[in-house]
């Protein structure tokens, strides 16, 4: 199992339920690959880290992540950096001053984390209505393809053996409790 800490800003209207829903719906899209999450941490962020505007926002929130994890940082808002100034994302997966995480904003839809998760472990968009990776849903089921799956299965071992992700049951929580 690959630990997972959320880091939820201050006055962010995020409950672990919701949290929790999202985790797993991920734990659904990855555990036919043998890649498994579980939460090991819950923190709080700054309330400065509740509305994230800009590229350098971004960056500063690499300190506050918990090495060896998957740091998902959750935010009421998130601007889109790549687009108009009016534009707003669901999630972004980020690598800022040499590190990778996830910010997750509150609008996110169900399968946002799980869909982020495949951005951390090497997937790219794809047209392909339905995928994981793809904006373009209809309702029907979302998937992996056999190549997207064959590339988290080969990044998350990758990760693991060089020691970027531990399992959960290795790692150690900086602070907090674990979630129940």
């Amino acid at each position: 199992m690959v630990a997972v800490v959320f880091s939820v800003a201050e006055g962010t209207e995020a409950s672990r339920d919701w949290l929790n829903a999202q985790l797993r719906t991920s734990e659904e899209m990855y555990a036919p690959l043998g890649v498994h999450f579980r939460m090991t941490e819950w923190r709080t962020l700054p309330t400065s880290a509740a509305n994230i505007q800009n590229r350098s926002e971004r960056d500063a929130l690499a300190p506050l992540c918990v090495p060896q994890a998957i740091n998902v940082l959750v935010t009421s808002q998130l601007r889109d950096v790549d687009a108009s100034e009016e534009m707003y994302r669901m999630g972004v997966t980020w690598i800022g001053r040499g590190k990778m995480y996830i910010i997750l904003s509150t609008a996110a839809r169900g399968s946002t984390l799980a869909h982020e998760i495949g951005h951390y472990f090497g997937l790219h968009h794809t047209k392909v209505k339905n995928n994981l990776m793809s904006y373009d849903r209809d309702g029907g089921p979302v998937f992996l393809d056999a190549e997207q799956s064959k590339t988290v299965t080969q990044n998350a071992r990758a990760m693991a053996l060089t020691k970027q992700l531990l399992p959960w049951s290795w790692a150690l929580p900086q602070s907090g409790p674990l979630s129940p």
